[in-house]
């Protein structure tokens, strides 16, 4: 019984190292995708109130 159980954990611990590498290639795109519209639209939106504040 320890033996499973010992497998059982060696073998869940192989399966989420496994995935991160998965889930970086996936989500580090779809991140960056997502967030540079939003980045650019609050960064447009301060250089605008800069130009306000300095006149």
């Amino acid at each position: 019984m320890k033996l499973l159980k010992l497998t059982a954990i060696l073998f869940g611990i192989g399966a989420v190292a496994m995935m991160i590498p998965v889930l970086l290639w996936i989500l580090i795109p779809i991140a960056w995708i997502c967030w540079e519209p939003i980045l650019l639209s609050v960064s447009e939106g301060y250089d605008f109130l800069n130009q306000k504040n300095n006149c």
